[in-house]
C-alpha cells in the first residue's frame, strides 16, 4: 500500500464520521525542491497541512528560522506563501538530541518554550531517549503541564514492539500531532539481534526498518489507527514523514478518491 492507499483509507472511513479530513507532509522529504517548488508539488499532490524542519537533526531547507523569528513580515509572507497554495502549517520539527555529547549540537537543541504564549511541545516516543513509551511521557506532562504532548509516531511504537492503538487510548487528549510513518520488522532478525539493534540497515539485514504506511502493517491497521485517533477527539492532520530505505517521497504520495 502506498501513501495514496492510507489516504484512500483516511477518507472511506472519514466519508462517514465527519473527522478532519487532513494529509500532511514533513517537507524534508521533499528537501530536493526550493520552497515555491515544494509548496506547489504539495498542493499538486493533495497534502493540507505541511511539517516544516526548523533546525537541529534538519538543516532547515525550507524554513529561515532566525529571520521568522526577527520579522512580522517575514512571517507574514510565509503565512501567505501557503495559504495562496490551500496550505496549512502543522507544525515546526525541531527534532533533536539534548544529551548529545558535542556541546554544540546539544547547545542548539534547548531552545525557549513559550507555554504562556499558546506554544505547544510534541515529543516523539523513541528508543533510546529518556521519554521513549507512554507511561514516560505522561510522567513528563505531570510534571511539566498540559502543553506537553505527543507526537505520536506509530514506527517507534511498533520497532518496541507496542500496540499504537491502546497507546492513543491512554494518551487521549495528550496526542498532539500524529506522523504517518510504518516500521518493517523482520521476524527471524527480532528473536536472533532483538529491537536495540543499532546497526545502520544494509539490504534490509536489521531487525527493523522505518517505511511508508502499508509496506509494514496493512491497510486494516491504518483504518482503526484514524479510529482510535477519532476516539479521543484528535482533529489534527496525518503528517507523512518519509524514512528509510523504502521511502521513495516522489512516486509514493498522492490523495486517493474517496469511495
Amino acid at each position: 500500500m502506498t501513501v495514496a492507499g492510507l489516504s484512500f483509507a483516511f477518507n472511506s472511513l472519514t466519508n462517514s464520521h465527519h473527522f478532519a479530513r487532513k494529509i500532511g507532509l514533513f517537507t524534508d522529504g521533499r528537501r530536493d525542491l526550493a520552497f515555491d517548488a515544494r509548496r506547489d508539488w504539495c498542493a499538486a499532490h493533495g497534502i493540507e497541512t505541511i511539517e516544516i524542519g526548523a533546525g537541529n537533526f534538519s538543516d532547515a531547507p525550507h524554513c529561515n528560522l532566525a529571520r521568522l523569528l526577527d520579522s512580522a513580515e517575514a512571517r507574514a509572507d510565509f503565512s501567505g506563501a501557503l495559504a495562496q497554495r490551500g496550505l496549512r502549517l502543522s507544525a515546526l520539527n525541531c527534532s533533536g538530541n539534548l544529551l548529545d555529547p558535542d556541546p554544540e549540537r546539544r547547545s542548539a537543541s534547548h531552545k525557549v518554550f513559550r507555554a504562556d504564549q499558546g506554544v505547544r511541545l510534541a515529543l516523539e516516543m523513541h528508543p533510546s531517549q529518556i521519554v521513549y513509551n507512554t507511561r514516560t511521557l505522561l510522567r513528563l506532562r505531570e510534571v511539566c503541564g498540559a502543553a506537553v504532548g505527543a507526537n505520536l509516531d506509530p514506527s517507534h511504537l511498533f520497532w518496541q514492539r507496542m500496540d499504537p492503538l491502546r497507546v492513543i487510548g491512554a494518551l487521549g487528549a495528550a496526542v498532539f500531532h500524529v506522523h504517518a510513518k510504518d516500521c518493517w520488522l523482520d521476524a527471524d532478525e527480532m528473536a536472533l539481534n532483538g529491537g536495540l539493534e543499532t546497526r545502520v540497515s544494509v539490504s534490509g539485514t536489521r531487525a527493523w526498518e522505518h517505511c511508508i504506511p502499508g509496506k509494514g502493517h496493512a491497510e486494516s491497521f491504518w483504518r482503526e489507527f484514524v479510529a482510535a485517533l477519532q476516539r479521543v477527539g484528535y482533529a489534527g492532520s496525518l503528517s507523512i514523514e518519509y524514512a528509510g530505505p523504502r521511502a521513495e517521497a516522489p512516486c509514493c504520495a498522492g490523495r486517493a478518491p474517496a469511495e
